[in-house]
């Protein structure tokens, strides 16, 4: 930007005057040279599945973006949900966004100016429940039981080979991993019906859930998509006195 002399009534410094990495000036002229906008890039577009809490945990990715003049940038992310508004900051922030379609806008700075935002688009796929099935339906803490076992069986139209078979099933509380489990499939009426059988360390779930009463367990699955699956099922848990003769 340039601009001449007072005389002509030409002083006035040309807006905006900001991003200004040099000036000059002379008898008869004035200069400043202004330094290029960065370039926001807000990553690809993604899918990406909830937990079971209908909650997916996204990594924004703002690493494509760039400055002409090579200043060190800072990252703004914003967002929506509902009527709250939300920020993050960073190049590749982690956030949690509910089921559904969401858009992100990330703006960058080079320490002078902003840059025009950039968006990306979230959709977060949810999770879906199955029936489950665990058994014993009351869980002694003092036999020598070792095992508990579960039945899970999805919904109709899911077959044996969407499952992913190398995750393991997951029971909650305890977040304890099957100790095997096996995939079965039939044909229903309804079209192919899947269910998985897995057994769980009972001393795990006893160490998770101190308490004796009703606790309601969970179990948690994964297609090979990444969709999650989930079932749920109560249990009565119980510790008996030990009983002894009379006299001993």
């Amino acid at each position: 930007m340039a601009w001449g002399r007072n005389d002509y009534g030409q002083c006035n410094i040309p807006s905006p005057n900001i991003g200004f990495v040099a000036i000059a000036a002379g008898g008869g002229h004035s200069l400043a040279l202004k330094g290029q906008a960065p370039t926001a890039d807000a990553g690809l577009d993604q899918t990406v599945y909830a937990w079971i809490d209908s909650i997916a945990e996204v990594t924004l990715d703002g690493s494509g973006s760039s400055d002409p003049d090579g200043d060190e940038l800072t990252y703004t992310w914003t967002w929506t949900i509902g009527s709250q508004s939300y920020t993050a900051t960073g190049v590749n922030p982690i956030i949690g966004l509910p089921v559904g379609l969401h858009t992100i806008e990330l703006v960058v700075n080079d320490g002078k100016e902003d840059s025009q935002p950039d968006q990306v688009a979230i959709t977060v796929i949810a999770p879906f429940q199955a029936n489950l099935m665990i058994c014993p339906r009351v869980i002694n803490r003092g036999n020598l039981m070792p095992n508990i076992m579960a039945l899970l069986q999805l919904p109709a139209g899911i077959t044996k080979d969407q499952v992913d078979a190398t995750k393991l099933l997951l029971l909650y509380p305890g977040e304890i991993e099957a100790t095997c489990q096996y995939v079965l499939q039939w044909q229903g009426r309804d079209g192919p019906r899947t269910s998985i059988l897995a057994f769980f360390d009972k001393a795990k779930l006893m160490e998770a859930v101190p308490d004796d009463g009703t606790e309601e367990l969970q179990v948690v699955g994964q297609l090979m998509t990444g969709q999650y699956f989930y079932g749920t099922n109560t249990v009565l848990i119980i510790n008996p006195p030990i009983l002894r003769p009379p006299g001993l």
